[in-house]
């Protein structure tokens, strides 16, 4: 096949179900030569099997249950594309997915991540008509590194969505697997935005899947994942900090609470007004969370004044709020069965404004 252009690195755990579409998908590709190579992190269902049954047009690797970090290192040590893309074993790629990552990577040749989106289709693979990141999220796109606090402060996308140049993946590999056993594109989005330029694109390059067991996904208030994503930034920070500065990177803080991003600040929040007790950050108080969600606000790329008066609102409502009423505030907030995002949440408490005010008359 020859040297190939782009590697594209399938991570899975007992996605058997979803496994074959994603490896079909990856091996359509319009543009050639890629190489497939597909990573099994110990999975106990017939995901092994069906990974033999591609033979030699795949490159497999079965591996012992680590974790996410640990099945992209395995993956990132065999790759020899000049453009790594990571997917999801329950996401799929456009036959034209690499043809578009490598037209966009030759218009702007500095950038070390590209973003795009993906179509959102149900457990079945029917597309619902809906985007992720959504439409109205404008994407990071350009260079952070004199952001300082704010380096992070911008909207990124899911794993399937991204395409990172290798030159940039070699200064970051291998990533500390025991802290990102899961959302391990967090951490390459934060260290590629503090090595350099980051491209974003409205075009779409697949299909990101919603099922049952999609980790992005819930009915109630995820406080688990929220506690889950607070540990993993705060042990990872030392990491991704120790990447900016050995790339010359200055002006990120030493703690990583003084960092500014709106999606660690509203989780921050959350936990703190919702969870005291079991709050990673032991010291945190909800001044110092509702500063910081106000900086956040202010500083994140891409909103409006309306969106970020709104944010604002919302960090104010839970920092000020009775602890009885923090739950169902951030519940607005997080889940998406139960709100319209802050519009919604601003809409409802109005309702309920008006009705106790109606019972009190």
């Amino acid at each position: 096949m020859g040297q190939p252009i782009t590697s594209i690195i399938i991570n899975n755990y007992n996605y058997g179900e979803f496994l074959a579409a994603a490896i079909d998908s990856a091996l359509a590709q319009t543009q050639q030569p890629v190489e497939v190579i597909v990573v099994d992190d110990g999975s106990t269902d017939d995901s092994a099997a069906l990974i033999e049954r591609y033979g030699d047009r795949v490159t497999s690797v079965l591996k012992e249950n680590g974790g996410q970090g640990s099945a992209f290192n395995a993956g990132f040590a065999l790759a020899r594309g000049a453009i790594v893309m990571f997917l999801d074993s329950d996401d799929l790629l456009f036959p034209t997915a690499v043809e578009q990552v490598m037209r966009r990577s030759e218009q702007l040749p500095r950038a070390l991540q590209l973003q795009f989106r993906l179509a959102i289709t149900d457990r079945d693979g029917t597309p619902t008509g809906e985007l992720y990141p959504s439409s109205a999220h404008r994407l990071g796109h350009g260079d952070f590194r004199r952001q300082g606090p704010h380096m992070f402060n911008y909207m990124r996308t899911p794993t399937s969505a991204n395409a990172f140049l290798r030159v940039a993946l070699e200064q970051i590999f291998p990533v500390p697997d025991a802290v990102y056993i899961q959302q391990i594109d967090n951490y390459l989005s934060r260290c590629c935005a503090a090595l350099g330029p980051i491209a974003a694109f409205n075009e779409t390059i697949g299909y990101y899947r919603i099922h049952g067991r999609t980790h992005s996904q819930t009915n109630d208030l995820p406080l688990a994942r929220i506690h889950a994503d607070l540990v993993r930034f705060r042990d990872g920070y030392p990491y991704v900090r120790r990447v900016a500065l050995a790339a010359g990177t200055r002006g990120l803080p030493a703690a990583p609470l003084d960092v500014y991003d709106l999606d660690v600040a509203t989780e921050r929040m959350a936990s703190l007004r919702c969870t005291p007790g079991s709050h990673p950050f032991a010291k945190d108080r909800r001044h110092a969370a509702l500063a910081n969600g106000v900086r956040s606000a202010l500083g994140r790329q891409g909103l409006s004044v309306q969106q970020r008066a709104l944010h604002i609102g919302w960090f104010a409502v839970m920092a000020c709020a009775p602890r009885q009423w923090t739950h169902a505030i951030a519940t607005w907030l997080f889940v998406p069965q139960q709100r319209m995002g802050i519009h919604g949440m601003l809409s409802r408490a109005r309702t309920a404004v008006t009705r106790r005010k109606a019972v009190t008359r």
